[in-house]
């Protein structure tokens, strides 16, 4: 049976640990939380990074067990040319600071799973 509570709570302490890991509380430049059909792929706006781009997200089944969905940072010299990959990485959870100053970045999950399942995608820009 579908354990609502039981997902709520993984999900929260999920968030937890990566806002605690981020060493600072601030509020998201842009996000997404939602359920992803298998092979869906959602980015978010692109945005301009004056000094570091940060992105942080877990994704879960139904059930609210983790699950590998692929994550990934793209940047271009502007939002219509966002174009090049710094980062592609499989895994439940992430937390990785990227640092080209100067150019477009955006965060993006592919829902490469095979089945669906809730994502928190968020990206901050300092």
């Amino acid at each position: 049976m579908f354990d609502t509570l039981k997902m709520t709570r993984r999900i929260v302490m999920a968030s937890l640990v990566a806002l605690l890991a981020s060493g600072s509380i601030a509020s998201a430049n842009a996000s997404f939380s939602g359920i992803l059909s298998a092979g869906t792929i959602v980015c978010l706006n692109a945005e301009l990074v004056p000094s570091s781009f940060t992105i942080q997200g877990n994704a879960t089944d139904l059930s609210g067990n983790p699950i590998a969905v692929k994550w990934s940072i793209w940047h271009g010299p502007s939002p219509l040319q966002i174009n090049a990959w710094l980062l592609k990485q499989m895994s439940p959870s992430i937390w990785q600071v990227a640092g080209t100053t100067g150019d477009y970045m955006q965060a993006c999950v592919n829902n490469n799973s095979g089945v669906d399942v809730y994502v928190n995608l968020s990206q901050y820009v300092r």
